[in-house]
């Protein structure tokens, strides 16, 4: 396991960043902190069991994502739980587990640069907390060949970060950009550590480390909602 103990990055010029503003009342992590900060007056053990299962940037994230992203897909209730939901329900009639449904719904499009990309805001947990990470998925033309997926993040030590996952067959094209640069040792530790898994999954694939620049994709434009979901 990697342990992200860097210094804060030396002054750079900082690109566009995730905002849990960028996305106005439809962003994810605003609709849940709100939801979150109403329960802990109500329920303040279920506050503190909804936002422990919030995905948190260490060795867990893939698995605490994926888990997040399933429950979130089956609604905010039964994310919380049927007890901890009812409390809520009763408060307000539902509204605010309908806002927090209605921004973690994965309907809001961004077209950046030609291309257009279903973006979903996803509250973090731990000591990233109250902030968001912005998962974005390429919606297909018809003529791509690869999935492609951008994860963006800011970071207290390492200023804004975009992981890019381009997927084709087996085969996994990764490109990690961030605004801090990386001691040779740790990139090198991050090149073993992607090949170990790549050969344990039985994929191929490359991971190309470097610092931002205009790759960076503006996903925390006016987005807009995609009425066909």
């Amino acid at each position: 396991m990697i342990a992200w103990s860097i210094g804060p990055p030396a002054a750079y010029a900082s690109p566009a960043r995730p905002s849990p503003s960028g996305a106005g009342s439809r962003d994810g992590t605003a609709a849940v902190e709100h939801m979150l900060a109403v329960l802990e007056a109500l329920d303040s053990a279920g506050a503190a069991r909804a936002r422990g299962s919030l995905p948190r940037l260490d060795s867990t994230f893939g698995i605490g994502l994926a888990l997040f992203l399933a429950m979130a897909a089956h609604g905010v209730r039964e994310w919380l739980g049927r007890d901890i939901a009812a409390k809520l329900e009763f408060l307000d009639g539902g509204a605010l587990l309908d806002e927090a449904d209605a921004a973690l719904a994965a309907h809001l499009l961004q077209d950046v640069d030609g291309r257009t990309w279903r973006v979903l805001h996803v509250p973090l947990g731990g000591a990233e907390g109250k902030r968001t990470l912005i998962c974005a998925s390429l919606v297909s033309d018809g003529l791509q060949t690869r999935n492609m997926v951008v994860f963006q993040v800011t970071l207290r030590t390492l200023g804004p970060v975009q992981l890019s996952v381009a997927a084709g067959g087996r085969e996994l094209a990764v490109v990690l950009e961030m605004a801090a640069t990386l001691p040779p040792d740790l990139a090198d530790e991050l090149q073993e550590s992607f090949s170990a898994a790549l050969l344990d999954s039985g994929l191929a694939g490359t991971l190309e480390i470097g610092h931002l620049g205009g790759a960076w994709l503006d996903l925390c434009g006016r987005p807009r909602v995609d009425t066909a979901v």
